[in-house]
Parts: structure tokens; sequence; C-alpha cells
């Protein structure tokens, strides 16, 4: 995936959250808006942008297993991502917000 695009990913994977927030999203959940939107990426390249933004403070991951779903990643925004969005903090230049 070129940088470009990934950093428009990022921006998406945090607008997909901000609809959910201060609510959790599973991880196949954003993979089905983003597959809708004509996004092609492989699950472990929407895991790989998820630990990016988590590392980055923009949202936090929990792995959860339940006996109907089995295992899932749920995924929420963060205060510091919400203000990113939002631009009350200075632009991440790996984040495509526009």
């Amino acid at each position: 995936m070129k940088p470009r695009e990934s950093r428009e990913l990022r921006g998406r994977i945090l607008k997909i959250l901000e609809a959910s927030y201060p609510f959790s999203a599973g991880d196949r959940l954003i993979a089905d808006i983003l597959s809708d939107a004509r996004y092609c990426c492989s699950p472990a390249e929407i895991k790989t942008h998820l630990v990016y933004l988590a590392e980055k403070g923009y949202l936090e991951m929990e792995n959860v297993t339940t006996a109907e779903l089995g295992s899932r990643i749920m995924v929420r925004l963060t205060a510091n991502g919400k203000d990113l969005l939002e631009g009350s903090i200075a632009p991440d230049p790996g984040v495509m917000l526009e």
C-alpha cells in the first residue's frame, strides 16, 4: 500500500470510530465499512493501521472473545483521536482527514 493510501485509510478508520464514539466498534465492522467504501485491504493491513493509530494514542484496542462471535478486536476512539478529528490538536502527517 502506498503511503498516501495508508494515511487516507487511517483517517477513514478514525472517522468510522467517531460515528460510534464513545462506544467501541469491532474490527470486522470496520473492515466491512471500508470494503463497502471500495477500500481494498486485508484484515492484516487493517490491523496494522489499528496498531499504528493505537500507538499514536488515537484509539484503544481490546481483544474480546465470546462463545457466539469468537475472537474480535474491539476498537474505541480516544479523546485524543476525537481532538485530532475536530482539529483541536495539530494535524498528524501520518493521518489524512480530508
